[in-house]
């Protein structure tokens, strides 16, 4: 009995490790791929990163731009007890227009500004897409990893109520002891609680696949075991120096630090003023007098 609980437990122990596969050393099957397409058209992060990096884009001519310029209408010296525009020799009809012209360096400045934030959110936005990929990479090969740990738990299960079987006959025939048909028992307990325990990781799993698929929650997923792709071979490393030049989060942070530079020199121009240049146009009547 010992040495069916002990190969029981072995076989359980030594499966799930090795179903896990490093994520750095994967090669995507068809179902792993189509699982990463439809989480990126469906996830709502990315959806918004792209959003906020094209409003983003916009923005950059607009920064560069001048002013709206103003146009004014007014009346002057209308005399309040008759308004009448004949009446006082100042009395007249004024249309103007005006436009503010920012102090030099300030629009490229703005500009500046507006295009290091664009970048930035450019980055983030792959970032999104990096992290939904790993996300769903993991959760998948978890999910394979809980799928083989339960089926060993199932074949384990099925050895112990036959060992609990064989136990109780031989008791019930006098060959064999009590204790061992408890302890059998016990073992197969164990094992069926076990059990519960992937059942409940698989749906926690099943949950977190669903969230990032944008899928209605309850959604199961089946697996098997002719969809795990195994590695033919071990892909080249990448140097530090060279990971730290292509990943997307360092050059959103490479760009805030520029931006950053960029807001100190706008700040310091903001100390010198605009100018506005203006022109405008007075109409008078003739007055009653003649005059």
């Amino acid at each position: 009995m010992k040495k069916v609980i002990g190969s029981a437990v072995l076989a359980l122990i030594m499966t799930f490790p090795g179903t896990v596969l490093p994520q750095d050393r994967e090669e995507q099957g068809p179902l792993l791929s189509s699982l990463i397409r439809e989480a990126l058209e469906n996830s709502p992060r990315i959806e918004a990163a792209l959003g906020q990096y094209q409003a983003a884009e916009r923005r950059i001519s607009q920064a560069g731009a001048l002013p709206d310029p103003q146009i004014t209408l007014g009346l002057m010296n209308l005399p309040v007890n008759s308004f009448a525009f004949d009446q006082e020799p100042m009395t007249g009809k004024l249309i103007g227009i005006m436009q503010m012209f920012p102090f030099p360096g300030k629009q490229a400045l703005s500009t500046s500004l507006a295009r290091t934030e664009a970048s930035g959110l450019k980055h983030m936005e792959q970032e999104v897409r990096n992290q939904t990929v790993q996300a769903v990479k993991n959760v998948y090969y978890d999910i394979f990893a809980v799928d083989r740990a339960r089926e060993t738990t199932k074949r384990n299960l099925e050895l112990m109520r036959q060992f609990v079987r064989i136990t109780e006959t031989r008791y019930a025939t006098g060959a064999g002891l009590q204790q061992d048909v408890l302890r059998a028992q016990v073992e197969m307990s164990r094992i069926e609680d076990g059990l519960l325990v992937w059942d409940q990781k698989r749906r926690v799993l099943e949950a977190r696949l669903n969230a990032l698929l944008n899928r209605p929650a309850g959604s199961g997923f089946e697996t098997t075991p002719a969809d795990l792709k195994l590695p033919g071979s071990e892909p080249p490393r990448i140097a530090g120096d060279e990971a730290a030049q292509a990943r997307p989060l360092i050059l959103a942070w490479r760009d805030r630090l520029e931006r950053a530079g960029v807001a100190v020199k706008f700040a310091e121009r903001e100390r010198w003023p605009n100018f506005t240049v203006g022109a405008s146009y007075a109409q008078r009547d003739n007055l009653l007098s003649g005059a």
